[in-house]
């Protein structure tokens, strides 16, 4: 079925939802590499959006600890 949960190395690197082990948590995530370290540090990951309270975006943060499973958003 379309909306159950999979495992996140199945997952499309694309914005979907993510579930962290043990189920703490579930987010919305995109994925993200860049390991150049030209313009800022290497990262390669799932990360999240964190937005002000008039939803002006603010930056991302890495979904910590890493997600285990994905499913459609």
């Amino acid at each position: 079925m379309a909306n159950d949960w999979q495992p996140i190395t199945t997952a499309p690197q694309t914005t979907v939802d993510v579930r962290v082990k043990n189920a703490h948590g579930e987010f919305v995530a995109h994925y993200a590499c860049d390991l150049s370290g030209e313009e800022q540090p290497p990262f390669k990951g799932w990360f999240t959006e964190n937005r002000d309270g008039n939803g002006k975006l603010l930056g991302f943060t890495q979904v910590d600890p890493h997600p285990t499973h994905w499913r459609p958003v």
